[in-house]
């Protein structure tokens, strides 16, 4: 009787070594300690910073949900909530980011490199496009350079060599996140590679100057900017030029979805109205994924492309209600979309 007890008690303990061995596996982070705790200033870095990291990193965004980043004001609770990061990273293109960093440097009592990631000072290696020639701004744009694959690739391998540095007994596992982050990328350019045959130098105009690094990657001509810098209204010679160019070349008018909530879309809208050229919304914001997004970004494009020329076929049709042909192309519009979601979840899993 002993032995049978003793011989259960053994079997017991070796499922529960199994099952631990399995949890530890699957789940890294109940064999972690302590997650790296990682600041971003703007929420577009969340998921690449989650992508890479996984398990061991505790990431959040320094501007809230909603707010737009060049209004943002620090205050003495961001401070403190930053202070306790291993880990800032800042796009660098914004006043206060670098304000922030040098307080942060002044209460840790370290350099500023010694805690952070600027990924401006890795623009050299990047694609950094200069303002496009019909914006009345100069210089180079870095409103969005993020958007592009080659240069989130970079960012992707920036943080990846953060975390090893700080976390080296992880390594392998962040190398295996960095490796499906560019197998993800890769796919994405093929698809964008389709994209750029189809458009062909389509004429485009745009909100906001963020969405050129959309166009770009698409292979769009940009043709006016209707935004000068950061107003969140069109500006009447930008809206000039666009009317003129869309009504005789055509083309479609591009808006980011935080032009959306802004007096620009009603006038993206009415230049819609006016000209015939479609408008479509496209996400820079990327709070959720940033493949998933660009590929939705894909889907709005190709539908709306779609949407269009179903819509000039139909003018040689007699007898056909311009209504039905309309709700038509916008459910394919959706199926598209939705299609193109699909096809990416079933290749990540």
């Amino acid at each position: 009787m002993l032995w049978r007890c003793f011989k259960l008690k053994k079997i017991v303990v070796i499922i529960i070594i199994a099952m631990l061995i399995i949890i530890t596996v699957n789940f890294p982070l109940f064999a972690s300690s302590q997650p790296i705790r990682v600041a971003v200033s703007l929420g577009v870095f969340v998921p690449v910073v989650k992508d890479i990291g996984g398990a061991y990193v505790e990431v959040f965004s320094i501007v809230p949900p909603g707010v737009e980043p060049h209004e943002f004001s620090l205050s003495p609770g961001v401070i403190d909530n930053v202070s306790r990061a291993d880990l800032v990273i800042i796009d660098g293109h914004i006043e206060w980011e670098n304000e922030l960093l040098n307080v942060i440097s002044q209460r840790k009592n370290k350099p500023i490199d010694s805690f952070s990631l600027n990924f401006i000072n890795y623009s050299s290696n990047m694609t950094i496009l200069s303002m496009p020639n019909v914006s009345e701004i100069s210089g180079k744009n870095y409103h969005g350079y993020w958007l592009l694959p080659d240069n989130m690739k970079i960012i992707a391998q920036l943080i990846y060599e953060r975390l090893v540095s700080i976390d080296p007994a992880h390594s392998d596992y962040y190398r295996s996140n960095l490796q499906i982050f560019f197998d993800r990328i890769s796919f994405l350019e093929n698809r964008l590679s389709n994209v750029k045959k189809l458009l062909n130098g389509k004429p485009v105009v745009l909100g906001f100057l963020e969405e050129d690094y959309i166009a770009y990657a698409m292979g769009l001509k940009v043709v006016a900017v209707l935004s000068a810098g950061e107003s969140p209204t069109a500006n009447p010679n930008a809206l000039n030029l666009a009317y003129n160019v869309l009504k005789n070349e055509g083309g479609i008018i591009m808006v980011s979805d935080v032009a959306s909530e802004m007096p620009l879309y009603n006038s993206a809208t009415q230049l819609s109205k006016q000209t015939g050229a479609p408008l479509v919304t496209v996400i820079t914001t990327i709070n959720e994924d940033y493949v998933s997004s660009m590929m939705y970004n894909i889907g709005k494009v190709e539908g709306v492309i779609s949407m269009k020329n179903d819509m000039l076929a139909s003018q040689v049709q007699a007898g056909v209600d311009p209504m039905l042909i309309f709700s038509i192309s916008l459910v394919s519009v959706i199926i598209i979309e939705s299609l193109y979601i699909f096809r990416l979840r079933r290749l990540l899993k």
